[in-house]
């Protein structure tokens, strides 16, 4: 028989796969559609507002009832920072039993503290608080506010876990503390029941809105739904109809006198961006407005007229001296302001303007 060379073979065996090749990618385009990648669409360009952080508050809790915020400028006004230094660099530190004095919890009695950074808990028991709980501290990562973080003692500690930003924080004076399940993650009740996504025995009513304050003391956070219609300001317009409510009505619901108050000072996040006199209170008004974060749209005094702004906190000061601090107009405060796209609607119906 005769034989073919090798190259011929190899040549042949090329030419084949090519030619199958070529009509391949003739089928591919005539015939079956192709997977076409497109590139992806550029994000949308935020707005000033949307770039705007807006950190979620960090709630404090005694035996699940709120006592107040982390923050800055809602730390209860007896209660001081520490100039420190930290590898060098100074950093203000605030102390853990400092502040649980200022909110009124007998340091005697504390059954154990719940640091929450997200979803890990740092636990400190009665024991490990009796021990280190006076060296127990938080910064901001601003100096002048921020989020609020954790600042451990140099020394060897007996907590479940060390966490970082904190998210929550609850003393348990009365109450049985929960207790971490096997996963070290979990919470679960004294029962055994698992918490889930509230803190123990807290009333999630409590919520975010507007919070108010009496020499320090968080009284009441304001809810649209609470808000009745013999707090409407002036009465009333004809017909029974209007959004805007009396701050003054509102503060001797609660049992407070505005008129006894030294000062009444307006706090929007990490900046206070009015302290009103006493007199001046009695023509301020407020609404909570649907979309607007649960906060209350509070109508300030200016030079010109009512000014509107998004408010946090309002601080009634009557037996407490008001502390000394730094003003901030409306426009320079951040979350003063009204989020963009969204209407300043009236409130009014049966929205309650919680969230």
């Amino acid at each position: 028989m005769r034989s073919t060379p090798l190259t011929v073979v190899l040549l042949a065996g090329v030419t084949a796969v090519a030619t199958a090749s070529s009509a391949c990618a003739k089928r591919t385009t005539a015939g079956a559609p192709t997977k076409v990648v497109r590139p992806a669409a550029p994000a949308p360009v935020a707005t000033v507002e949307e770039r705007r952080a807006r950190p979620r508050e960090t709630a404090v809790y005694v035996d699940g009832v709120q006592k107040g915020i982390l923050r800055m400028q809602e730390l209860p006004p007896s209660f001081k920072a520490h100039d420190e230094t930290q590898g060098g660099e100074p950093i203000r530190r605030w102390y853990w039993a400092e502040y649980a004095r200022a909110i009124g919890v007998d340091l005697a009695k504390v059954r154990a503290v719940h640091f929450h950074g997200g979803a890990r808990t740092s636990i400190v028991s009665n024991a490990e608080f009796a021990r280190v709980g006076k060296d127990l501290a938080f910064s901001f990562t601003r100096d002048d506010g921020g989020k609020p973080q954790m600042q451990w003692p140099s020394k060897k500690l007996n907590v479940s876990t060390l966490i970082d930003m904190l998210s929550a924080v609850a003393f348990y004076v009365e109450k049985e503390p929960p207790h971490l399940d096997d996963d070290g993650v979990t919470l679960r009740m004294p029962d055994g029941t698992d918490i889930g996504e509230n803190l123990a025995y807290t009333n999630p009513e409590q919520g975010t809105g507007t919070r108010v304050y009496v020499d320090g003391a968080l009284v009441d956070t304001v809810k649209r739904k609470r808000l009745t219609n013999d707090l409407l300001a002036g009465g009333g317009l004809e017909g029974g109809e209007t959004s805007k409510f009396s701050l003054a009505l509102y503060a001797k619901k609660l049992g407070i006198d505005p008129a006894k108050a030294k000062a009444v000072d307006v706090v929007a996040g990490d900046d206070v961006i009015a302290r009103l006199p006493a007199a001046k209170t009695a023509d301020v008004t407020f609404d909570v407005p649907r979309h607007n974060r649960g906060h209350a749209m509070v109508g300030l005094p200016t030079d010109v007229g009512s000014r509107e702004a998004r408010v946090s906190a309002i601080q009634f000061f009557v037996k407490a001296t008001p502390p000394s601090r730094k003003l901030t107009t409306i426009d320079d405060a951040p979350e003063a302001q009204k989020p963009s796209g969204e209407r300043a609607g009236s409130g009014g119906g049966s929205g309650d303007g919680d969230e």
